[in-house]
């Protein structure tokens, strides 16, 4: 079998949309593929119509399962044609690496995915990771299990820079552990037309020449229709820009499917000889290594950073965050029970005249749409929009202690507005508003309506 992670530490660049076209390419040939999701935020369920509703166990229970090579594969995947089954992600899976989240606590922690594979590897000619936009021990688990990484790269600067950032990762965790699998990169979303997006694509080839695959994805709004449909884009467009690009990227992997061919055997054992080469790397480790790429230092920043959180932090399920924000709401209650008036509606202007406002999510308010989200003091939120130039540091939230929310309250004009919510560094929806719509990259961007004053 055949293994292939798709990687970037950014979000947006493609990876979802890739991981889902080439599989549905190589199954309609006859190939048998397996397409696993581990991205929290389930794309490839909602790319494939997968109902999550009725996703009664996923890649996370495999994670977790005393003996992975021996998990009832079965038990999770789902045929989305006839050769292509999916192991679908749920939100489950983003607990999974975090502190006392069962996957951090393993010994072979980094090895879960690597071992599952094993139990199937005659029964599927290929495997390809959608990966989730962080590096944390899921990644880790993919970049272990894969012989090819592909490292799709949006033609544009700051996704360039992700990428040499995202190759330092994969060199230090070479170094690490004895495994160095094949990289490539390849550009995606190009739009010919455009002068900046043809300086970067040549700006690609310059920089990874030596990894750069020779096809290009250009940019084609059939990719975003298949997605909303729930299709692959070979289903819904054959004849379209984006499926005859992603059929000649399919054609370069094939031609190569020889130099991927993955041993799991040989990588389950050479990390588990105490003291040998390949022991599972722990994220200071390769933090350090990732320092060593001196012209690429920035990206130690990032392990670092994941490294701390994943110590520190904890992620809360549906259940744990609706539970806090009745907790919330109580206090405030309470308070206003005795007269008194809540401190965080004394000191903050936004805030000031009604505890109404302390629901998550946004509202409108005389000043701009306010952004509640609960999370702790520790973690880095902050809201990605167009106004910012979906810039992840624009609009960051400030942690308010005395209501134990972050929040930020931003100018938007009226009209639609496409938001995304970042938490310690991973790109989300905002799971406190309902309203979604479909971007151009295969994902789910959240919508707010702003309406003119006294509307």
């Amino acid at each position: 079998m055949k293994t292939v992670a798709i990687v970037n530490q950014k979000g947006g660049c493609g990876k979802t949309t890739s991981a889902v076209t080439l599989a549905s390419i190589l199954a309609s040939r006859g190939e048998r593929v397996l397409l696993v999701d581990l991205d929290p935020q389930a794309h490839c369920a909602l790319a494939l119509a997968i109902p999550e509703d009725r996703i009664e166990a996923s890649i996370a229970d495999a994670l977790l399962a005393p003996e992975p090579e021996a998990f009832p594969i079965d038990s999770i995947v789902w045929q989305a044609s006839r050769h292509m089954d999916v192991a679908p992600a749920t939100t489950r899976l983003a607990g999974l690496e975090a502190a006392r989240g069962g996957l951090a606590e393993l010994h072979d922690r980094d090895l879960r995915l690597a071992r599952l594979l094993t139990g199937v590897r005659e029964r599927y000619d290929w495997c390809f990771i959608d990966c989730p936009p962080s590096i944390g021990l899921l990644t880790f688990n993919a970049l272990r299990a894969a012989s090819q990484v592909m490292i799709p790269i949006e033609a544009g600067y700051f996704a360039l820079r992700g990428a040499e950032k995202q190759i330092a990762t994969l060199r230090a965790l070479a170094r690490r552990t004895g495994q160095n699998a094949r990289h490539h990169v390849f550009a995606t979303m190009h739009d010919p037309g455009r002068s900046d997006s043809v300086d970067v694509v040549q700006a690609i080839g310059t920089r990874f020449g030596d990894c750069l695959v020779p096809v290009t994805i250009r940019f084609d709004p059939a990719l975003k229709e298949a997605t909303s449909l729930g299709v692959s884009v070979i289903e819904h467009a054959p004849e379209t820009i984006g499926a005859q690009d992603y059929s000649l990227l399919a054609d370069w992997l094939a031609e190569h499917a020889e130099e991927m061919r993955t041993d799991f055997a040989d990588i389950v054992v050479r990390s588990a000889v105490p003291g040998g080469p390949a022991q599972q790397p722990h994220m200071a480790e390769v933090g350090a290594a990732v320092a060593d790429a001196r012209p690429l230092s920035r990206a130690a920043e990032l392990v670092e950073r994941s490294r701390r959180l994943l110590e520190r932090t904890q992620s809360m399920s549906e259940r744990e965050l609706d539970q806090r924000t009745q907790a919330v709401m109580e206090s405030v209650e309470a308070i206003h029970g005795l007269g008194e008036r809540p401190p965080a509606l004394a000191t903050n202007g936004v805030l000031a005249g009604t505890h109404r406002a302390l629901q998550y999510g946004p509202r409108q308010t005389h000043q701009g749409v306010l952004f509640l989200f609960p999370a702790g003091p520790e973690a880095a939120v902050s809201v990605a929009c167009a106004l910012s130039g979906w810039s992840d540091s624009a609009h960051r939230m400030r942690f308010n202690p005395a209501i134990g929310v972050h929040e930020v309250c931003i100018p938007f004009p009226v009209g639609r507005h496409a938001y995304r919510i970042v938490v310690n560094g991973q790109w989300m929806t905002d799971p406190h508003n309902p309203r979604t719509q479909p971007n151009p990259y295969g994902q789910l961007d959240s919508v707010i309506e702003v309406a003119g004053v006294g509307g």
